[in-house]
């Protein structure tokens, strides 16, 4: 069945301005005010707002119901997902579609979508392609492999490494971000001969123009937010749509861990007004509410680059000693450098260092000591660990960043785990102490 968008007037007038950040649904009570929602799994029948699908949301819809029989009525903007069937109503259709969809016996879902949209898609998902890096990072974590049958290509981004047991599958494309309509159908076709069908493409947003060939073919397109500081989001979803549930909250706890380590580092340090410029691709400055100018989100600092400040939301492209930079509003205490170099080990750390860095961003205070350069390949709990070692050196133990970048490999990566050292293997985190004594 094709993962048409389902555009109804009322969960949809609840839905459509909600904002899903930092693992909550965020939207404004009756007053105006700004509330927040626990709410992680986006999917229709998750009533009661956790990380799971189970008994308790059954009850949860009961109970809605014996409140309306009594007089009361169901508070949608608390729990919008309790409408199981989404028809925009509790009944006992929906205590019924729950049952089911905990007991496995349904065929489809409604879920909210990267882009705040509410599609359907057909369940469970037993085969499926996936486009770019963030998104081949997660089919990798999750241990969806086995039913990978397409992805995503691009020689300066593909990861071979950590993507070792998917590496050589059947490429959709020639870029990382799209999947050429052609090359899915030949991929069906080659499916087809074996006795199989493509169940969906995951992509991360609404970029994917050619999507509604593969829909109109019967191929969902879930768009999930892999690579966001909502990640959790998409792991839980595609979880559940895969039906690896306990990886997917495995996951979620391992994200958990460190994020809460960052919270209270974050209380700890209140007082300390910390700020950053984050750059991407060694050109690329990144603003606020951007990909990869999120990482200071994630990490309770803020980003010095605004829209408000250079009059765009996205990005100023570096050309090397741009003279504005002397400008003393964009002197941040640090300065973040995202690259994406992978897990191989060929990177030129004293080049990257001395010839991109330093002689891009000599003319700010934070360069060279309070510069860091953190591998892009690396999914965000991970990134996060690495600079929160770097950022609170007095409270944070030394080998953090590595200690739990080796604790995700050992349970998540079952091409790498028990064979490769993250202390030795790669590059994942660059200082100017990692320098210092080479330049």
């Amino acid at each position: 069945m094709p993962n048409n968008k389902i555009m109804g007037i009322a969960v949809v007038a609840i839905l459509i301005v909600a904002a899903v950040a930092g693992g909550f649904i965020l939207m404004g009570d009756d007053d105006g005010e700004e509330t927040v929602k626990k709410g992680r799994l986006t999917i229709f029948g998750n009533a009661n707002n956790d990380d799971y699908i189970d008994s308790d949301d059954v009850k949860f819809i009961e109970k809605i119901l014996d409140d309306i029989s009594n007089g009361g009525s169901w508070d949608k903007e608390e729990y919008p997902y309790a409408d199981a069937n989404y028809d925009g109503k509790i009944t006992q259709s929906d205590v019924d579609t729950c049952k089911n969809m905990v007991q496995k016996k349904h065929d489809h879902v409604y879920y909210l979508n990267s882009c705040f949209e509410i599609e359907r898609a057909d369940y469970p998902v037993k085969t499926l392609a996936g486009t770019g890096t963030y998104v081949l990072n997660g089919i990798v974590t999750l241990g969806l492999e086995d039913i990978t049958y397409g992805i995503s290509d691009s020689k300066k981004w593909f990861d071979d490494v950590f993507w070792g047991k998917i590496k050589d599958t059947y490429k959709i494309s020639t870029g990382m971000g799209s999947a050429q309509t052609e090359k899915v159908f030949e991929l069906m076709d080659n499916m087809r001969a074996e006795g199989k069908v493509l169940d969906c493409i995951i992509t991360t947003d609404n970029t994917m123009s050619n999507a509604n060939d593969f829909i109109n073919a019967g191929v969902d397109v879930l768009r999930l937010p892999f690579g966001d500081d909502n990640e959790v989001n998409a792991y839980l979803i595609l979880g559940y749509m895969t039906q690896r549930e306990e990886r997917s909250h495995q996951v979620a706890s391992f994200y958990d861990e460190i994020m809460d380590y960052k919270d209270k580092l974050s209380e700890k340090n209140n007082g300390k007004d910390i700020t950053a410029l984050t750059i991407y691709s060694k050109k690329y400055l990144y603003g606020t509410n951007t990909l990869h100018g999120l990482i200071t989100n994630s990490l309770g600092i803020s980003n010095i680059y605004t829209p408000e400040s250079s009059g765009t939301s996205q990005y100023i492209t570096l050309s090397g000693n741009d003279e504005w930079l002397s400008n003393p509003e964009w002197n941040a205490d640090h300065i973040i450098g995202q690259e994406k170099m992978l897990y191989k080990n060929d990177t030129d750390i004293v080049s990257l260092w001395k010839d991109v860095y330093a002689a891009s961003f000599s003319v700010l205070d934070a360069m060279p000591k309070n510069c860091v350069i953190i591998n892009d390949s690396l999914l965000e709990p991970l990134k996060v660990a690495y600079l929160l070692e770097y950022l609170y050196p007095d409270d944070v133990e030394k080998g953090y960043g590595d200690k739990m970048h080796q604790k995700f490999i050992d349970k998540f990566n079952s091409h790498l785990s028990g064979s490769y050292d993250v202390t030795t293997d790669g590059t994942f985190c660059i200082t100017y102490d990692d320098v210092k004594n080479k330049l």
